[in-house]
């Protein structure tokens, strides 16, 4: 899934030098002074870690904000490459940050910042390229590499924990307090790995616009299986169109769910708060016997977007979730190069063939095959019962998704909790929150709050025991002044106005939904015959 550098997931950190003298530490626990042997940053080259070698241990200057760290580059043979940094004003914590698209190098902003310098908030920072160094485009040229498949799959995420793990005892002389795990997209897809596969080593797990489940465990077609067929869908549907003109139906399309949709929660200020709620058939826009202008849509086209926005289903059985309401149009190149693109280079993964094409997915013939590969033997995405043994035993794991994702379908975030809940018993339920932002893309961007901070709160959780709410998430300018902020309900719940200035998300109160409302895509299945 593609990196996405939107106002969600960017925080640079500034240029510093450390100088840090002295190989102990005195610090102060429980209200007990103890020492601990430490190792200064550049001693840090020389440490031995199994099947790793340390390319580069330098110090960094405070500048602003930001304070002084040190910063580690290594590597696990054959190819993942690791960076931690290590703050100076540390307290105690460990964030491992998730990857993006493809991978293949190490990201150099920070997904999990929410507009937060993590650094300044003390945490120890750790990140891989995802096991391999390959280009990410036009495709996974690794696919054909299993080892390193596996890297990108779940390997990395261990072996970089492993690393800051021998990093944070050296320097600071004893390990993480407390130890989370963040990230969108692909990032998203590897929180599903770290609280599945690796949950003992997470006290929070924060996954946004990812990956869930295996498709065996049911869990709506959110899973790697049957993303990847959705996306084959998309190109089968839209590679009969000339997508020089459908753009602007799209765009018609969304101006019409708008139109019926976005004052449904009180206020017409450009977003659809409660998709749910929302209830347009395509067919409104039908073009008249004989027309086709870029305001209407012909009778394939109608075909098209029901499709899209219907259940994938194979043997009477739901393999795939649907796009929701969303303008289409903005995110059709998302689409279309995810399918293209990502699930070309996912199919090419499953096979282990670089060179495998879309165009040569059968789902009929092929499902059964990739649903076993990306659950049982590549792990690509975590299982369902590994999230439900996390949370049981009281890890705690955000879920979030844009409500107009028009990558990865917000249905298959919501399917997933779900299931969880469903699996899990009792109190044990109330350790995952699930929060689907109205108005916004893959990641970030759109007309909704796309810049909300999800560490601080988890951390509260984790460290306060105070459990997440109702928070706020903010629209920031390009010169990052806040131009309206919103309320973001824990799901089914949803921001209803309740008067005085819009721009404002005390303006707004979460409210439950009602019978009237519907789940992100849950029983489209219902409204139209496909």
């Amino acid at each position: 899934m593609s990196r996405c550098r939107l106002r969600l997931n960017s925080a640079h950190f500034a240029p510093s030098t450390l100088a840090f003298a002295g190989s102990l530490l005195t610090t102060t626990i429980l209200g007990a002074s103890q020492a601990f042997a430490t190792t200064p940053c550049a001693g840090l080259a020389s440490l031995t870690i199994p099947n790793t070698t340390i390319t580069s241990a330098t110090v960094v200057a405070a500048t602003g904000t930001t304070p002084a760290y040190c910063n580690v580059l290594a590597t696990v043979a054959p190819q993942t490459d690791i960076r931690v940094q290590l703050p100076v004003n540390w307290k105690n914590r460990y964030l491992h940050l998730g990857g993006g698209g493809f991978d293949g190098n190490i990201a150099q902003n920070a997904p999990a910042s929410y507009n937060v310098n993590l650094l300044a908030e003390g945490y120890a920072i750790g990140a891989s390229n995802g096991g391999h160094r390959a280009a990410q485009y036009p495709g996974p040229t690794f696919a054909g590499n299993q080892q390193l498949v596996l890297a990108y799959a779940y390997t990395a995420i261990g072996d970089t924990d492993t690393v800051a793990r021998a990093l944070i005892q050296a320097y600071y002389g004893r390990p993480a307090n407390h130890r989370y795990f963040d990230g969108c997209s692909n990032g998203g897809k590897n929180a599903s790995v770290a609280a599945s596969r690796f949950r003992k080593d997470y006290d929070g797990v924060i996954g946004g616009d990812g990956v869930w489940g295996h498709a065996d465990e049911r869990v709506g077609g959110g899973d790697m299986a049957g993303l990847t067929a959705v996306w084959a869908r998309v190109v089968n549907v839209t590679g009969t169109f000339n997508l020089a003109t459908f753009p602007a139906k799209l765009t018609a399309l969304y101006n019409a769910q708008l139109a019926k949709c976005d004052a449904q929660d009180g206020v017409a200020d450009g977003i659809i708060s409660n998709p749910g709620k929302c209830r347009f058939d395509p067919a409104a826009l039908a073009c008249p016997s004989g027309v086709d202008t870029p305001a209407c849509l012909t009778p394939t086209e109608v075909k098209a977007v029901k499709t899209l926005q219907s259940d994938l289903t194979l043997n009477h059985e739901v393999i795939g979730a649907p796009y929701g309401v969303g303008n289409l149009a903005s995110g059709l190149s998302a689409v279309v190069g995810g399918g293209q693109g990502l699930g070309q280079g996912f199919l090419a993964m499953a096979y282990n063939n670089p060179a495998f094409s879309i165009a040569d997915f059968n789902l009929q013939r092929d499902f059964s095959f990739i649903s076993n590969q990306f659950g049982r033997v590549d792990d690509m995405t975590g299982s369902l019962s590994g999230a439900a043994r996390y949370i049981s035993d009281g890890g705690k794991l955000i879920v979030w998704s844009g409500n107009e994702d028009a990558l990865v379908p917000v249905a298959g975030s919501v399917r997933f909790v779900e299931r969880l809940r469903e699996v899990v018993n009792g109190r044990d339920r109330d350790n995952v929150r699930l929060y689907t932002l109205p108005g916004v893309n893959h990641c970030g961007g759109g007309p909704g709050a796309d810049t909300i901070d999800l560490l601080t709160p988890m951390s509260n959780w984790v460290e306060n025991g105070v459990t997440p709410r109702n928070l706020v998430a903010s629209k920031l300018t390009p010169a990052g002044v806040v131009s309206f902020t919103r309320p973001l309900c824990p799901f089914p719940q949803w921001a209803k106005y309740t008067g005085g200035n819009r721009n404002s998300a005390s303006s707004f109160n979460c409210v439950r939904s009602d019978d009237d409302d519907r789940h992100a895509g849950w029983d489209r299945d219902h409204d139209h015959d496909h």
